[in-house]
């Protein structure tokens, strides 16, 4: 099982199938966070009513929501390497919609682009005031698309600003469906 950043996992579900997916530890951490904010509203339902506080309602339950469909969505794509099929779906609560299928053979690749975010002229400058932004901002230069490169068009499978380990998954994957890896930057 190979992850990126708790965010993805590459694991091999049945022999001669490696799938991705959402990483089961972190849906299930979302949806205890989840429970967590409904248990809390309901024992605060008696102490602070609603309508009193309306702005900070409609936050708490926004986030309460947000950690819900991040906990309940689920978008997997797996390839069967038996019947050379390459197929995926979403998952809300556990109910697949949108499924999609196409042969393996279409695929050419594994492709991992990076692109410049901002210009180099674009970076904080050194000083006091900053010093902690230009870590995080030299770190988000480069955004990067992990993509199955098909014969006519690209099949996106992640995106992330993390290249090596987008680059780690992307060489993983590759290898276990027999196909080249490439990698550009712009």
């Amino acid at each position: 099982m190979i992850s990126v950043r708790s965010r993805l996992v590459l694991q091999t579900r049945q022999p001669q199938c490696p799938c991705l997916s959402g990483n089961p530890f972190r849906r299930w951490s979302f949806a205890a966070t989840a429970g967590l904010l409904v248990i809390a509203a309901i024992i605060g339902a008696g102490q602070a009513p609603l309508a009193q506080h309306p702005f900070g309602s409609m936050l708490y339950l926004l986030l309460t929501g947000v950690c819900a469909m991040t906990a309940a969505v689920n978008r997997v794509i797996c390839f069967n390497l038996a019947e050379q099929q390459v197929y995926g779906y979403v998952s809300v609560f556990g109910c697949k919609l949108g499924r999609y299928s196409f042969p393996l053979q279409e695929v050419r690749s594994v492709q991992l682009v990076g692109l410049r975010m901002i210009a180099e002229s674009a970076k904080p400058r050194p000083g006091a005031l900053n010093a902690g932004l230009r870590g995080h901002v030299e770190r988000r230069m480069r955004y990067y698309r992990l993509a199955l490169q098909l014969h006519d068009t690209t099949h996106r499978l992640e995106d992330g600003s993390d290249g090596v380990e987008l680059q780690q998954l992307g060489r993983s994957l590759a290898l276990c469906i027999g196909k080249p890896f490439s990698f550009e930057e712009s």
